[in-house]
């Protein structure tokens, strides 16, 4: 727990799996009676705002962290994972400032993103706002990519196929 002096806490957590979350380090959840707040954790650092990891003994060294992130995750399997709950809801959104992108994405051996197709769809839905990219999974196993140019209403999208002028690898 904090003192007044230092302001600091360290959430170890319990282990007991009574906890609500279930096994959760720290909780502004209180039972039973639900309580909600504002923020679930405001958290202000020089270096890095809040530092996640679901590994064990993870390097908490601060040149690790890039100075200026709000929050760094590091994970085993994902750092960071967002789910909407709402039929429309966004799992993760990103705005860039001053100019700069809304989402920069990197990775040491491999593709940088991967859109997960979608299997239910045949062709792009009528609905759609400008700027979304959809991939649609045929049952030979092909995949496309779509990209919106117009929509906002309900039945107004405009979807293009991507066409691609170069392969590489086992295309047929």
């Amino acid at each position: 727990m904090a003192s007044e002096k230092d302001h600091s806490f360290i959430a170890t957590g319990p282990r007991e799996a009574d906890t609500d979350p279930r096994f959760t380090g720290f909780s502004t959840g209180l039972t039973p009676k639900a309580r909600f707040f504002d923020y679930g954790v405001n958290a202000l650092g020089k270096t890095c705002g809040v530092f996640a990891s679901s590994q064990l003994g993870a390097d908490r060294n601060v040149t690790a962290v890039p100075r200026g992130v709000g929050v760094y995750a590091l994970g085993n399997a994902v750092g960071v994972y967002g789910e909407a709950q709402a039929s429309r809801g966004v799992g993760i959104k990103g705005a860039g400032g001053n100019g700069g992108p809304g989402g920069e994405f990197g990775s040491f051996r491999g593709p940088q993103l991967r859109l997960l197709p979608d299997n239910n769809l045949t062709r792009p839905p009528r609905t759609g706002k400008a700027g979304d990219l959809l991939v649609i999974q045929d049952p030979k196993a092909q995949a496309s990519l779509w990209f919106c140019t117009r929509g906002q209403g309900p039945r107004d999208a405009c979807w293009r196929r991507v066409a691609f002028d170069e392969t590489v690898g086992g295309c047929t």
